[in-house]
């Protein structure tokens, strides 16, 4: 899906620092160099992930930056927030207001929107709409899933990436990361094709005593517990992430869906999802919200009681319906019994039926 184009309208020339982006140039050219510097990037989550796909995206000059997290600094973020130091956690800065600052130390003039908000609420989400590209790394499933929709609906290229790691009984067990790149003719999208625990989607969009209610019948665990994380697998599944995105802004997009990283057993995996047709989910199908715009129903927290309860319906659905498929091959990660016990930042060991290839 080519949206990129050298021709940049007058309001969109690029603007970049030809000596410090020299070797970018050697590697690409310069008329590359100038698609960089004339596409909008958005980040939702300025996390450990976020802030490592930041720290790359700034040094391509691109046009403009959008980032959002409502969250703050502590001292569990030092081992692996980009940037940050003992006196932004003794200070707990917003992580909206680091990013910012880390960014202008970098390149004054580079333009920025840093919010800090929540990608659930609907002023923040318009902000988004000036976006070529999102990169989608929240710890939240279902602010994924709203990243997911509302660039589908506005017909953006959506990075998600994804990763953590798996300790049992005090022993490493596994490492994984796993970058996929949703596009409007993707044909498959993160509702419909379980690449995250959509139950933790069902559980964020619940009130307190409905929650309750479904953890006592034992259809949703309990709260999460604090989980294992690795600055270098940070580095690693972001490096890929922004590769894959300038790839794509040069014209030369792999015709793989995703990549997933085995980390423990260095080895890393590239799969295509296969599609299914007539493709009859409400979110990427036929009758769903690709190029909606403004019409498209997306994920806010403030929507009405009943719009909440007809998505916690389809989501519903979506889970059931794939639990009737026995059809469905093994995801690369599973091939590798990297079986996902951790939460929003790890993919399920669920998944649709893939085609894979290991990367040598």
């Amino acid at each position: 899906m080519k949206i990129f184009n050298c021709n940049t309208p007058k309001n969109r020339q690029p603007v970049y620092d030809k000596k410090i982006c020299s070797k970018h140039i050697l590697v690409f050219g310069e008329e590359i160099q100038k698609l960089f510097s004339s596409i909008t990037v958005g980040i939702i989550g300025l996390g450990g992930l976020g802030m490592v796909v930041l720290e790359q995206i700034m040094r391509l000059f691109p046009k403009a930056i959008i980032g959002i997290d409502y969250d703050t600094v502590s001292k569990s973020n030092l081992n692996r927030l980009t940037g940050t130091t003992y006196v932004d956690a003794n200070s707990n800065i917003l992580k909206s207001d680091h990013a910012h600052q880390h960014v202008k130390k970098f390149n004054p003039l580079q333009v920025t929107k840093f919010i800090n908000g929540n990608f659930l609420e609907e002023e923040s989400q318009k902000r988004f709409g000036s976006c070529d590209l999102i990169f989608n790394c929240p710890d939240s499933v279902v602010t994924r899933l709203a990243g997911c929709q509302f660039g589908l609906a506005h017909g953006k290229i959506v990075i998600d990436l994804g990763c953590g790691a798996v300790v049992e009984d005090g022993i490493l067990q596994h490492v994984v990361g796993q970058i996929v790149k949703i596009t409007p003719d993707s044909g498959f999208c993160l509702n419909c094709s379980e690449l995250y625990d959509l139950n933790e989607a069902r559980a964020e969009l619940m009130d307190d005593d409905e929650l309750n209610r479904q953890q006592e019948m034992g259809y949703i665990r309990g709260a999460d517990v604090p989980e294992p994380q690795i600055y270098s697998l940070n580095m690693m599944t972001a490096s890929w992430a922004v590769w894959l995105m300038m790839q794509i802004v040069a014209d030369k997009e792999p015709a793989f869906d995703g990549i997933a990283i085995d980390a423990l057993n260095f080895n890393t995996y590239t799969w295509t999802e296969r599609k299914t047709n007539p493709n009859d989910c409400p979110i990427c199908g036929r009758n769903g919200i690709i190029f909606a715009g403004n019409k498209a129903e997306l994920l806010i927290k403030e929507c009405k009681a009943d719009a909440k309860k007809k998505v916690i319906a389809e989501i519903t659905k979506i889970i059931f319906d794939n639990k009737k498929d026995t059809s469905k091959s093994q995801r690369p990660l599973e091939q590798n019994q990297l079986t996902s016990k951790s939460k929003s930042e790890v993919p399920s060991e669920k998944g649709t039926n893939r085609k894979t290839k290991k990367s040598k």
